[in-house]
């Protein structure tokens, strides 16, 4: 092996450590398109495979945009996965259709079919880790890309090394150059996608003119410093998540499909936390994966202002903004500028042990020796304003266990109860406002809901004198953190 192929493993190696991406033991789903980023993660990942103790399998996916080309790339990665001895799943998605159905741009279609497609794969074959091929000029990118489109803060902190938990970059400090040379000194078959190189693409313009006249007219290193920049944001926006929690609940109160904002207290705030706390009033209400641009934050801002009564502002998933006397207004209403079912995630792995998110929620799992720790009863269910607390019998779960939304038709049997009950019925017992009930988190087993997060587990998984291992769930409502991810795996 040559000094370049050493430097990028080790390099790899870091990365993954420096961020916690792995653990021993754990099977990583690797999204693989076929190009030269691809392959390279997968080679790297499959060297690296017994160091790690991680097991992998390759995930494809066929969007039908390029006929006979898109039939080709997934033949390649299936014989690539069977030369790797890497068991892998392909699946093909009329992203064409969903395009002319949903009104999407054919970037948002494809990424929404295609991290669906990795969410349900994962959770179908019990991964741990999702892991994409994004790296140092994909952050470059995402950076500019932000700046052209005018998004906020998290936006501009461009791609996450990892994301809910489950999603991880193994080469996002690695740059593109170093990904070709690799793969030429390690003499690694790829294939191209010609889309790469359509101008109509914003991102690839970006690619293809924008940074290289960035290096030849004002600096070669611009994708070190944009990378930088990309690392100050994310720590300026954890920061500002944190102010956000501290003042969120001083300034806006729940009442049933709405929540209600302080306009004096509210203008109290400094700017930067007066923005997050409507995206945060906004994610509280629809729990939806994408976040709102800063034209739809300033112009609820400016509506605010204002403070006439009867004005509105519609924003996507059907919310409307409007003003009440002293009082801003989120709420509910009729759909206007709807994003598509798909921009919300359906379900997520859980990590187990360790720490999960879907949409606004993180839950985190810890596994406990019954007899070497002090459990809860298994009917109760500790809970304040933040955090909600929930211990389960490990050995009664039926694995692997996934984190969703509810669905139509979902039962369980509530605790203390001998029968099955409709997850709808059961909420109507509860006098569960009906607008909540898509936001409730639900943990899922292959036998089916064992945990309706705030309410009650099932009968089945309960806490009993003969539990020998306990699965200890904490879950709370966090900012959220919107990424643009890359338009292309």
């Amino acid at each position: 092996m040559g000094t370049l192929q050493k430097q990028l493993f080790e390099q790899v190696i870091l990365h993954i450590r420096e961020h916690q991406m792995l653990t021993s033991g754990e099977r990583v789903l690797v999204g693989v398109s076929g190009g030269v980023d691809s392959v390279v993660l997968l080679h790297v990942l499959r060297r690296l495979s017994h160091r790690l103790n991680i097991r992998l399998h390759v995930a494809h996916l066929n969007h039908q945009f390029r006929g006979e080309e898109a039939a080709r790339d997934a033949e390649f990665v299936q014989r690539l996965a069977e030369l790797y001895d890497v068991p892998c799943t392909i699946e093909s998605v009329d992203v064409p259709a969903r395009i002319r159905e949903k009104k999407l741009s054919p970037q948002d279609a494809a990424r929404s079919a295609r991290y669906q497609f990795f969410f349900d794969l994962a959770a179908k074959i019990g991964a741990q880790k999702i892991a994409t091929a994004h790296h140092a000029d994909d952050q470059a990118e995402t950076v500019l890309l932000g700046l052209i489109r005018g998004v906020g803060l998290h936006g501009l902190g461009g791609i996450q090394p990892v994301s809910n938990g489950i999603i991880i970059r193994p080469l996002l400090s690695t740059t593109r150059a170093q990904i070709e040379q690799f793969a030429q000194a390690e003499k690694l078959a790829y294939i191209t996608d010609s889309s790469n190189f359509s101008r109509k693409y914003l991102r690839n313009a970006i690619r293809l003119d924008l940074i290289p006249m960035l290096q030849k007219c004002f600096s070669p290193a611009i994708l070190k410093r944009l990378a930088a920049y990309a690392q100050m944001f994310q720590e300026d926006a954890f920061f500002i998540d944190k102010m956000t929690q501290a003042h969120y609940h001083n300034v806006c109160h729940r009442e049933d499909a709405a929540i209600q904002i302080d306009l004096a207290q509210f203008f109290c705030l400094p700017a930067t936390l007066r923005r997050a706390i409507i995206v945060q009033a906004f994610h509280e209400l629809t729990n939806a994966a994408y976040t709102l641009s800063m034209k739809q934050v300033r112009a609820v801002l400016e509506l605010f202002e204002r403070a006439v009564s009867g004005q509105s502002y519609s924003l996507p998933s059907g919310i409307i903004a409007s003003c009440q006397e002293r009082s801003g207004r989120l709420q509910h209403g009729k759909q206007l500028h709807g994003l598509p079912d798909e921009a919300v995630l359906k379900a997520v792995p859980l990590i187990c042990p360790g720490v999960t998110r879907i949409g606004s929620w993180q839950i985190e799992t810890t596994m406990k020796d019954r007899a070497s720790s002090q459990s809860l009863l298994s009917h109760q269910q500790l809970q304040d304003e933040e955090v909600i607390v929930q211990e389960m019998d490990y050995d009664r779960l039926s694995l692997p266990i996934i984190v969703r939304f509810r669905e139509p038709g979902d039962w369980f049997c509530p605790l203390g109860m001998v029968g099955k009950k409709r997850l709808k019925k059961f909420f109507i017992d509860r006098k569960v406002p009906q607008h909540t009930r898509q936001t409730i988190p639900l943990l899922v087993d292959q036998v089916g809901v064992v945990w309706v997060a705030g309410y009650a587990i099932d009968e089945r998984v309960k806490v009993t004198t003969q539990t020998s291992r306990l699965l200890r769930c904490r879950i709370r409502q966090i900012g959220f953190t919107g990424e643009i991810e890359e338009d292309q795996t």
